[in-house]
């Protein structure tokens, strides 16, 4: 079953924190945080005025190449 992504929340309600001009913020300045953003509650984005939720199939998606690029960076850093 495919997850229902629209919701029924108006953007002026949606915290900060949870807008996408804060997560790409938040991804290029501590994408630690970033991941604990997303996946202690929903984030969202709007088009056409609709407002979705990020899927939990997007959530593993971000998090497993958020973790990859982490990897990366540290093992440049100690190589």
């Amino acid at each position: 079953m495919a997850e229902e992504l629209v919701v029924d929340r108006d953007w002026a309600e949606i915290p900060y924190f949870r807008k996408p001009w804060f997560m790409v913020l938040l991804f290029l300045v501590f994408m630690p945080a970033y991941l604990l953003v997303i996946w202690t509650g929903d984030t969202y984005s709007r088009k056409q005025g609709v407002v979705y939720r990020m899927s939990q199939k997007r959530k593993i998606t971000t998090t497993l190449v958020v973790t990859v690029l982490m990897l990366s960076f540290l093992m440049r850093r100690f190589h």
